[in-house]
């Protein structure tokens, strides 16, 4: 079920907490779920390379979104980009600045430019196109995006009176 509008003061508080369980359990989950993927021959060691063994293992398992498997497997991808770039974990609460994200775990503090990493977000939409590659370029271009230059589009002058 998704949560419209912001929360309140006892939602926020409750939200907290459920955030505090999921970063407590994560390090079993996670370890149980590289397991499970070591038994089917998928070497899953935080590195950026593991992600394409990530991708071959959810189509192999025919995940589906919100389901366990898109839960452990989006937790992988966020711990990766972690470990990877730094940051930590955080639960996206400012609903003016990204509302996209709101009441969700993000990773920020990974890269110098001010976003969220969502890595539940963009594990469903792999799940939803399962393309090869796309988690790894999602991750690099999250840490390095690719700066437009728009210096050769027309600007909104103010009219100048005559």
């Amino acid at each position: 079920m998704e949560k419209q509008g912001e929360y309140t003061a006892k939602e926020r508080e409750e939200a907290w907490e459920d955030f505090n369980i999921f970063l407590f359990n994560m390090d079993d989950i996670l370890e149980a779920f590289i397991e499970q993927a070591e038994g089917y021959g998928y070497r899953l060691d935080y590195s950026l390379n593991s992600l394409d063994q990530l991708e071959t293992y959810a189509i192999k398992m025919d995940a589906k979104p919100l389901s366990d498997f898109h839960g452990h497997a989006s937790q992988y991808l966020g711990e990766t980009v972690r470990k990877c770039f730094g940051g930590h974990w955080n639960l996206s609460l400012n609903m003016k600045e990204n509302s996209l994200n709101y009441g969700k775990p993000v990773i920020i503090e990974h890269t110098k430019y001010d976003v969220e990493f969502p890595p539940y977000q963009i594990f469903r939409n792999f799940l939803i196109r399962p393309i090869h590659g796309v988690l790894k370029r999602a991750v690099l271009n999250d840490v390095s995006p690719m700066l437009l230059d728009l210096s050769h589009l027309p600007t909104e002058e103010e009219p100048t009176e005559d």
